[in-house]
């Protein structure tokens, strides 16, 4: 490949490249739409392999840039540079859908990060003025990234900033009105996140002279959602701030009047995100403003969906729309909701552990837009729990989990002031909070505790409930006292009983567990280059995801020492028949939480963390050791055998012992287990080894 002066053939089989690349783009999209969102990433990446040379061995110490080498990178066209970058963020946005799903995903932030290692790299050696609207679909991904908390920085404003004044300087010299009006978009929102509303609201009058809503399927092409015509609704919300009611209203109006209408229909997030700030200003202003906003839900959300995806189509905010409209509904005619046929249906889903569950990167990604989908939830919950239709054992239940999802998005929220649309967002929660405090609750532990001590004074024998109902709530007060949670966690719960009572506990042996190691590559060498503070950071957010995972997975947390986290199954509680698979399947996605933790946020080029896992099966013998801070520990040879595993494993691989492999292949016949041959392991000898999961 040569940038210029190339021949005819090489001409052509750029031509051929673009237009295998815009097929996968089409592809990728339509799979995408329809829930299959790994096949839509296999397709993009067998395309982004077009760009590759044959990889011989030689390759393998290269570094790479983006997931190519140098030498592929000052090798692309400037057309070859276009069809990548779209690839790269369609990937991303594939993948962030996927993580909406299935609580993470391969890294769509990393994506990103390529896709800009890629340009940077490719502006070094050549003049792209004439191809900087390539980058500007980074710019706004970017952004999303950071403002949802998927990229951190520890000088938030600055960085937000900083991407948003280079968008706009390359937009305004670029010329093209899709893409500045995007950049000023885009402006507008980090005036308002950082408390400027009346600059924010300024630049949307600027924004208004060069924005025509015509403009918005092209905008939408290039960025996926029309985020110009996003921020006519957000300033709703900027101006109800300021206490200017009517031209709230006159915003919400030209909303829903001049653009939404005119908005492509098959574009459902588009429409949801046009929506969203309206709901929040129309929701609490009586059933007729909610009845309005209601219909247009159903107009321009639900029935869209239905037509165009059919059944398991996708769309990011897809999880919401059940909370939303029932809370819709019930905000529009609570009475009549009442008499719905299917209310006890609703109530159990709504009790339910996973009714109306919101994936985290949506729910921040709408906390930006003024209410945050699980203080939907959480008013719902709340709301069904005062039907008279509602059995009185689901209203407890249901304000239980209101108190809770309440509770969550409070402290998650407190501190971010700063924002407007936070502010509304804590302030829309806080109602929710207060109406749950003054709502009326059941018989409190205290309160039958009261009971049982007037009958005792009175000489009278309590009946039947009240003591039932007293030892119910005495044991769910001791089972959920945070002492009890917090042993429990640490030891099997027969052994936290024990501590707790001051029993002495006895050594016990186990015929089978499954132990788990993993560790950091180049952890040494990352220690001596970073602050202790930012390896504090770095382990502090991985294992954090790991344990988040082990829940998951029911794999319980031993300890840590470092950078080695070691966990097992079969011990805390008993599951003989999948305790391999839960540890496989926690591997696997603890691969991908790697693969998703930047080493340094404020140095994204020191790129992800990369860890070896392994395991082994076999028995062990467990005890708690000491007395001023007891620990759990197991000990044999089991413990030695998978720590060997992790020691011998690769980075991003997850080897297994013979016994292990075995074991799987029962348990879990779908997950590939693959041998890696005769190794020598210390202290061990020569033992065949095997590779778990795609390498």
């Amino acid at each position: 490949q040569e940038r210029g002066g190339a021949s005819e053939e090489e001409a052509q089989k750029r031509s051929e490249r673009q237009r295998l690349a815009e097929i996968a783009l089409v592809l990728a999209r339509l799979y995408s739409d329809i829930g299959l969102t790994r096949r839509s990433v296999a397709v993009i990446d067998e395309a982004l392999a077009l760009w590759t040379f044959d990889r011989s061995s030689s390759h393998d110490d290269k570094e790479l840039v983006g997931g190519f080498t140098e030498e592929e990178v000052e090798a692309f066209h400037e057309t070859d540079l276009h069809s990548i970058i779209q690839l790269k963020i369609e990937e991303s946005k594939v993948l962030a859908t996927q993580a909406s799903y299935e609580n993470g995903s391969r890294d769509q932030v990393k994506c990103i990060i390529d896709a800009l290692a890629i340009f940077q790299h490719f502006s070094s050696t050549v003049d792209v003025s004439r191809y900087r609207s390539v980058k500007f679909p980074i710019y706004s991904v970017l952004f999303l990234y950071i403002k949802t908390g998927r990229v951190q920085q520890e000088n938030r404003k600055y960085f937000m900033t900083q991407v948003s004044d280079d968008f706009v300087t390359d937009a305004t010299l670029h010329g093209d009105p899709v893409h500045l009006s995007r950049a000023i978009a885009m402006r507008a929102e980090v005036c308002s996140n950082f408390g400027k509303l009346e600059e924010a609201i300024n630049t949307v009058e600027t924004l208004r002279r060069v924005y025509d809503v015509k403009l918005s399927n092209q905008i939408c092409k290039a960025y996926g959602s029309d985020r110009s015509a996003q921020c006519f609704s957000m300033v709703a919300l900027w101006l109800m701030e300021t206490n200017d009611l009517e031209g709230s209203f006159k915003a919400c109006e030209y909303v829903l009047t001049e653009i939404l209408p005119k908005s492509d229909p098959t574009n459902v997030h588009n429409s949801v995100c046009l929506l969203y700030p309206i709901i929040v200003v129309f929701k609490n202003m009586g059933e007729e403003p909610a009845a309005r906003v209601n219909k247009l839900f159903q107009l321009h959300v639900l029935d869209p969906f239905h037509e165009h995806f059919k059944d398991g189509g996708v769309t990011p905010t897809l999880s919401l729309f059940k909370p939303l409209t029932l809370l819709l509904n019930l905000c529009t005619d609570e009475e009549e909701f009442g008499w719905r046929s299917d209310i006890s249906s609703i109530v159990k889903w709504a009790a339910s552990e996973d009714g109306g569950a919101i994936p985290e990167f949506i729910d921040s990604a709408l906390e930006n837009f003024g209410l945050s989908p699980t203080t939907i939830v959480a008013e719902l919950c709340l709301r069904l729990s005062k039907l008279a239709e509602t059995p009185l054992d689901i209203q407890d239940k249901l304000l239980v989990k209101s108190k809770m999802l309440a509770l969550r998005v409070k402290e998650k929220l407190r501190g971010k002031s700063e924002s407007v649309a936070h502010r509304i967002a804590y302030r829309e929660n806080e109602r929710v909070c207060e109406e749950l405090d003054l709502s009326p609750t059941r018989s409190t532990i205290q309160e039958l505790d009261g009971v049982l001590k007037r009958s005792q004074a009175q000489n009278v024998e309590p009946d039947g409930p009240q003591v039932e109902g007293l030892q119910l709530a005495k044991a769910q007060e001791k089972k959920t006292h945070p002492c009890t949670r917090l042993l429990e966690e640490i030891f099997p719960p027969h052994v936290a009983a024990a501590l707790r009572e001051g029993r002495k506990v006895e050594p016990e042996t186990f015929d089978m567990v499954t132990i788990f190691f993993s560790d950091i590559k180049g952890f040494t060498t990352l220690a001596a280059e970073m602050s202790p503070r930012k390896v504090s950071d770095m382990l502090d957010r991985l294992y954090t995801k790991f344990d988040d995972l082990s829940h998951k997975h029911g794999v319980n947390k031993l300890e840590t020492i470092g950078d080695a986290w070691m966990g097992l199954t079969n011990l805390f509680q008993p599951c003989p028949e999948d305790h391999v698979k839960r540890v496989a399947l926690f591997s696997i996605d603890a691969i991908k939480a790697a693969n998703e933790t930047l080493v340094d946020y404020d140095d994204i080029s020191k790129g992800f963390v990369e860890i070896r896992v392994g395991f082994h099966s076999g028995p062990v013998l467990a005890s708690v050791v000491g007395s001023r801070r007891p620990k759990y520990s197991v000990f044999g040879d089991t413990v030695n055998t998978s720590s060997r595993m992790e020691s011998n494993s690769l980075p991003m691989r997850i080897q297994c012992s013979d016994r292990s492999a075995g074991l799987l292949r029962t348990q879990a016949p779908e997950i590939k287990v693959e041998s890696r041959g005769v190794i020598n392991v210390k202290g061990k000898g020569r033992m065949e080894t095997f590779w778990v999961g795609d390498g």
